[in-house]
């Protein structure tokens, strides 16, 4: 885990667009776009992802893991080519 010095709510206002709900269409400045899932603000975020066959991202701001608030998001793709994938991943700078 990587410590980021923004808040939770912080971090929910740069991520996600504000006003979804379940089943509305979304786009997120990453490049991400599809069906919401799951939008519980300012905590919890999930979605489909089309443009990576619909893949399954989610997005938790401000919950604690082992005694100390974090942030963090998931990407599970079935059926992704690797190099699609990896490209993907290096523009938030982790690893696939």
């Amino acid at each position: 885990m990587v410590p980021c010095p923004v808040s939770g709510d912080e971090a929910w206002r740069r991520l996600i667009p504000a006003v979804l709900k379940p089943w509305d269409r979304y786009k997120l400045a990453q490049g991400c776009d599809g069906i919401v899932r799951t939008y519980n603000p300012p905590e919890a975020f999930g979605a489909t992802v089309e443009n990576l066959n619909d893949a399954l991202i989610g997005i938790y701001c401000d919950f604690t893991a082992h005694g100390e608030r974090s942030s963090s998001a998931c990407l599970s793709c079935c059926g992704v080519p690797l190099a699609i994938a990896r490209r993907n991943s290096n523009r938030s700078g982790s690893k696939a």
